[in-house]
């Protein structure tokens, strides 16, 4: 009696161990019939009744295409994560995080919202920056490494400045911040009028720069009308305007779209007509 009780508690150890050795790993619940059939272990994917919405990772474009085991080395499933980086190596050498979807999506690796993503960053591309190779500003050791260089213009355009001659920006004193006189949609750094605040225009359309900026410091030349035609208004005679008490304000009589002085009617506020 002794005996028969030895060898059914031998059996029943046997089974308990056999049924707990899962090649799956303990965090598999599922039952061996709902993934292999009883010829043999062989998967047919398209009858298991198990599904990767449940745990959290859904099987999208290349994913639903590729075979179990080019992501599960092991038959232990759990051992993969659910981030991209468990899969798949980071060329970028963490330059722009770990979170592949970011730039990419489950087609493919190619990246199709660039200029969202530099606008997320604060830096939209606009005028030559849209098309300019990224490996024009992203210089890093990797031509796969995108470390953030800063949004202001010296940041890419420092050689640009120390080296600009007509006029010298260092001597002038012009801000390193290109967008002050060049437009950001210019599609290069000559343009008709850099004088965002003081539009060239009419008479002002100079091409000698000398003309009104008469010093290094181009950042010293005032707005003022005054401060170049002093001497326009102290020998003007018809009519005599230090005489008559007019303002130095040449706003007040004379149009900037002008090509001269002389006008039909300088009576702006006042127009002289019929």
């Amino acid at each position: 009696m002794y005996r028969l009780s030895f060898i059914i508690l031998l059996l029943l150890g046997y089974v308990g161990s056999a049924s707990a050795q899962n090649p799956h790993g303990d965090g598999m619940i599922l039952e061996c019939k709902d993934c292999h059939n009883a010829g043999s272990w062989s998967v047919d994917l398209k009858s298991i009744s198990f599904s990767h919405d449940t745990v959290g990772f859904t099987l999208e474009g290349r994913h639903e295409q590729i075979a179990c085991k080019d992501c599960h080395t092991t038959l232990v499933f759990d051992e993969v994560g659910n981030d991209c980086i468990d899969c798949h190596t980071d060329v970028h050498s963490m330059s722009v995080g770990n979170d592949c979807v970011r730039c990419h999506h489950s087609e493919n690796w190619l990246v199709t919202n660039i200029p969202e993503l530099h606008e997320q960053n604060g830096f939209p591309l606009l005028g030559q920056h849209r098309v300019a190779d990224c490996t024009d500003c992203h210089s890093d050791e990797s031509e796969l490494a995108w470390n953030r260089i800063g949004n202001e213009c010296a940041s890419c355009h420092l050689e640009d400045y120390m080296s600009a001659s007509e006029p010298n920006h260092q001597l002038a004193g012009i801000s390193t911040d290109c967008t002050e006189c060049h437009p950001p949609l210019a599609q290069d750094w000559t343009i008709d009028n850099f004088h965002l605040s003081f539009p060239l225009e009419g008479g002002h359309n100079i091409q000698d720069c000398n003309e009104c900026h008469t010093g290094n410091d181009y950042a010293a030349a005032s707005p003022e009308c005054v401060s170049c035609h002093q001497d326009d208004f102290d020998s003007t005679t018809q009519p005599n305007h230090q005489a008559a008490g007019f303002s130095t304000d040449c706003l007040e009589c004379h149009s900037p779209l002008a090509d001269s002085w002389g006008s039909d009617n300088f009576h702006l506020s006042f127009p002289l007509e019929g």
